[in-house]
C-alpha cells in the first residue's frame, strides 16, 4: 500500500472516506470546484516557473513578484517527486516498493546543506497545513540529506505567506519519522474504517447526498 500526506488527511477526516478513495477506488462524479481551481493554479505556477509560459496567471497575480524571483533562480526544482520504501530508502515514484510518496511544489538549495520548500495553497488557511510541511522536511532529510529545511505555505487567493517553519535534522528527523510511521501503522492496521460524521460530510463525494456509499452527508 502506498501512502501520502493526502491519504493521511483523508483518513484523519474520516476512515471510511480514506477506504473509498485509496483502497476501494470508488468512482465519483465531477471533481469539486475547489479541486479544479487548485489544480489549475498549481499547473499555472508550474508552467511559469518552468518557463513554458511568459505571463503570470491571473489567479497568481498576488505572487507576481515572488514568482518572477523564483523563475530567475539557477537551482530551482518544480513539482519535485519523492518516494521512499518502508525502510526510508529513496526510490522511483512508480517503484513497486514505493511506500510513501510526496510531491513538493517548489524546492531550492539553501547554503551548504539546507533546503527551502514552498507549497502553493488555494482557499482558506488551515492549522494542519503546517503539519504537511513537516512531512516534506522529512522527505528532504531522507532524500536529499539536508541538515536544515525551511518551509512555507503560499496562499494564492490572498497573497499571504505562512510563518516560515524551520526543521533541523538533529532535532526533528527522529520525531517526524516516528510520528509518520505511527500514523501509517494506524491506517494499515485499521480493519473497520468507521464513517466519522463531521462538518465536511455535506461536501464529501462519498456521502449519501451525492449518491455515495456513506450513510452520512
Amino acid at each position: 500500500m502506498r501512502h501520502s500526506y493526502s491519504a493521511w488527511q483523508a483518513y484523519k477526516q474520516c476512515p471510511f472516506k480514506y477506504k473509498c478513495r485509496y483502497i476501494d477506488h470508488v468512482p465519483v462524479g465531477e471533481p469539486s470546484e475547489a479541486l479544479v481551481n487548485g489544480n489549475k493554479v498549481h499547473a499555472a505556477a508550474e508552467a511559469f516557473l518552468k518557463k513554458e509560459t511568459t505571463a503570470v496567471h491571473p489567479k497568481l497575480l498576488k505572487f507576481d513578484t515572488h514568482l518572477r524571483k523564483l523563475r530567475a533562480m539557477k537551482s530551482l526544482f518544480v513539482e519535485q517527486d519523492m518516494a521512499f520504501t518502508y525502510m526510508w530508502e529513496p526510490c522511483a515514484w512508480d517503484d513497486p516498493n514505493a511506500w510513501l510518496r510526496m510531491k513538493l511544489d517548489v524546492l531550492y538549495p539553501l547554503g551548504l546543506n539546507g533546503t527551502f520548500v514552498g507549497d502553493w495553497k488555494t482557499g482558506k488557511v488551515y492549522p494542519d497545513h503546517a503539519e504537511q510541511l513537516g512531512i516534506y522536511a522529512l522527505g528532504c532529510f531522507k532524500g536529499l540529506d539536508s541538515d536544515v529545511v525551511m518551509a512555507e505555505d503560499w496562499y494564492c487567493d490572498t497573497g499571504i505567506k505562512s510563518k516560515t517553519e524551520r526543521f533541523d535534522r538533529n532535532r526533528d528527523e527522529k520525531l517526524l519519522q516516528e510520528m509518520w510511521e505511527g500514523r501509517i501503522r494506524r491506517m494499515e492496521n485499521d480493519n473497520i474504517f468507521a464513517p466519522t460524521k463531521n462538518r465536511l460530510c455535506g461536501w464529501c463525494e462519498y456521502g449519501k447526498g451525492k449518491g455515495g456509499p456513506c450513510k452520512h452527508g
